[in-house]
């Protein structure tokens, strides 16, 4: 039996189908749509993997580096396996313990909040000086139970580089220092 005339028939209505569909032209807007990874981490153990996405925002520098972290950037968490355990947004820093016991994720007021938030502190005839600091909240993540403990208002904060320890500053105006152990759950 000869299969040429059926292939060759096969092949010229794939290429009809394959044409047939329009292509369309790229828009500004799948331009500002477009998001992309910035940054990227994985955990010491290497069962952890963090990306960092965020929208396009031009060409960054010489080498194509954006230093700081995008009003819209996302931390995502990823097992293993490859599955989406967890999101932050927007973020502003994270870091994973040297355990990889804990991932420790800043984020900060998105900008529809902030506006909210001086919106009324304006409408209120409040007057104080400090009413535009942007304070940010801690999300300790502990990666074994999926357990997250937030730390809002927080000014600064650091891990310890061998234990898992963190130091903070809350408020604005505190200068008070918390130190505490991750596996501890307390100050």
């Amino acid at each position: 039996m000869n299969l040429r005339p059926i292939l060759s028939l096969l092949a010229v209505s794939t290429l009809l189908t394959a044409s047939a569909q329009p292509k369309r032209a790229l828009t500004f807007d799948d331009i500002m749509d477009y998001q992309r990874v910035t940054h990227r981490s994985l955990s010491d153990d290497g069962r952890y993997s963090l990306i960092v996405h965020e929208g396009w925002r031009g060409d960054g520098d010489r080498n194509g580096r954006v230093k700081d972290y995008a009003a819209d950037a996302t931390a995502l968490l990823f097992d293993a396996k490859g599955q989406q355990l967890e999101s932050f947004f927007p973020i502003n820093a994270y870091d994973f313990t040297r355990s990889s016991q804990y991932l420790v994720v800043k984020t900060h007021e998105n900008e529809a909040a902030r506006t909210a938030r001086l919106l009324k502190l304006q409408n209120s005839g409040d007057e104080k000086k400090d009413k535009d600091v942007q304070l940010d909240t801690l999300h300790i993540y502990q990666l074994a139970t999926r357990h997250i403990e937030r730390i809002d208002s927080v000014r600064s904060h650091k891990l310890a580089g061998e234990a898992d320890y963190i130091a903070y500053q809350l408020k604005a105006k505190d200068s008070t220092l918390y130190l505490r152990a991750l596996n501890a759950g307390s100050e």
